[in-house]
């Protein structure tokens, strides 16, 4: 597992998953991620994430960073849930097929420089991502078999207008040049050390130890409108 991406990037609030309710939203996409079980020596480094809006709102995602993490060894705390109450980037993880984890409770401690690119998905509309693995992480799948799961946020588009209508004119401008609109789009997964310092960074808790330190124009709409976890 990677150990930074836990230690560094993410404040982790401890708590076992069972018994925990995260206030489930009306579902308003239907995602489906194909495969859901590789093996190394058969997988061509890409994988297929479908969307379709099944609500009658407009929804968005955020397209930077899109995650991706590997569970690889046995023992406690091995898979961190993101809290599913608020913003976390989007992931994809593989989970090593002999390990059975254990599922933590955890947030993700970031903040945007500006907005990062944000897909627009119409009500009934299908859409596609095709998700590229590193080849880094490549090597780390090699030689075994996996288990691939998501995580998802995602906003709804009246939540985004009502935060927006308050801000300056600026800000509304370069939240709709950050709008893309296409069915199909490729993404190169990310991983915690190819972060992007011009559009985001990771707060440990020693730089954010004062109240909103790290809090940015930026966070006032990702953070408090990207948090529906979508399931």
């Amino acid at each position: 597992m990677k150990q930074i991406f836990f230690k560094a990037l993410i404040g982790i609030s401890i708590l076992l998953f069972g018994g925990i309710s995260y206030g489930q939203i009306d579902k308003r996409l239907d995602i489906n991620l194909s495969p859901q079980e590789i093996s190394s020596n058969s997988f061509n480094g890409q994988l297929s994430l479908t969307f379709k809006n099944i609500s009658k709102d407009t929804i968005y995602i955020t397209l930077d960073p899109f995650n991706i993490d590997v569970v690889n060894q046995k023992g406690f705390g091995n898979y961190v849930i993101l809290k599913r109450t608020k913003y976390s980037p989007n992931r994809i993880t593989f989970v090593k097929s002999d390990i059975s984890i254990s599922d933590l409770e955890g947030s993700s401690l970031i903040s945007f420089l500006k907005f990062p690119r944000i897909l627009i998905l119409i009500p009934e509309e299908k859409y596609e991502f095709i998700l590229n693995v590193d080849e880094n992480t490549m090597l780390e799948l090699r030689d075994s078999s996996w288990t691939v799961s998501k995580d998802i946020w995602c906003a709804v588009k009246s939540c985004v207008d009502n935060i927006l209508k308050n801000k300056p004119l600026k800000i509304i401008e370069e939240f709709n040049e950050a709008l893309v609109s296409k069915d199909k789009i490729n993404i190169d997964l990310t991983s915690e050390n190819q972060i992007n310092p011009s559009v985001y960074f990771y707060n440990n808790i020693d730089s954010c130890n004062e109240r909103d330190r790290c809090y940015t124009v930026y966070d006032s709409v990702i953070l408090k409108c990207f948090k529906n976890y979508c399931y």
